[in-house]
């Protein structure tokens, strides 16, 4: 599970908040594609998540770990439990779409049933039906963008307002 409860994070303490107040509760196996325009806060949102950041205000837990607690020498083992791509990702060249996705879902522990019922669901839901079968060298540099994280079933991605464009 993934809470946020009021969290604020600023840079700087004269400029605008890069979130302000966000609060969110995401249950295992729930997955959520975050969109915004530029400097909506996508990627301080993801960075707070994989504790590259520290939020300003407010409280996260993630997995039942609260990370007003969490010590420094524990972020390294959060962080191989949260699964993070940000945009230079390169998919697995060798899989088609449908195996990059897939094996992220089989990684994630889910079983062959659950992952041939949720590949096509993620994959129309980053715009990318149509080209399951495409390598990723087939792919144009948007559509390589469209990156999918998973994480215990979790989707996120850092660039999925390129998703909606054609």
């Amino acid at each position: 599970m993934i809470l946020l409860d009021r969290v604020t994070k600023t840079y700087s303490k004269d400029g605008p908040p890069a979130l302000n107040r966000i609060s969110l509760h995401i249950e295992p196996k729930e997955f959520v594609i975050i969109v915004g325009t530029s400097g909506a806060g996508k990627s301080t949102l993801l960075k707070l998540l994989s504790r590259e950041e520290k939020q300003s205000s407010g409280k996260i837990v993630v997995g039942g770990i609260d990370y007003d607690t969490l010590k420094p020498r524990h972020i390294p083992l959060l962080r191989r439990k949260i699964g993070t791509v940000f945009q230079d990702f390169k998919l697995l060249p060798q899989r088609t779409v449908f195996e990059n996705v897939a094996f992220a879902l089989e990684i994630a522990g889910m079983t062959n049933r659950e992952i041939h019922a949720t590949v096509p669901k993620v994959i129309d839901l980053v715009g990318l039906t149509g080209k399951e079968n495409k390598f990723p060298d087939q792919l144009s540099g948007e559509l390589k963008r469209r990156v999918i994280t998973i994480d215990h079933g979790r989707v996120t991605s850092d660039q999925a307002e390129g998703s909606y464009k054609q």
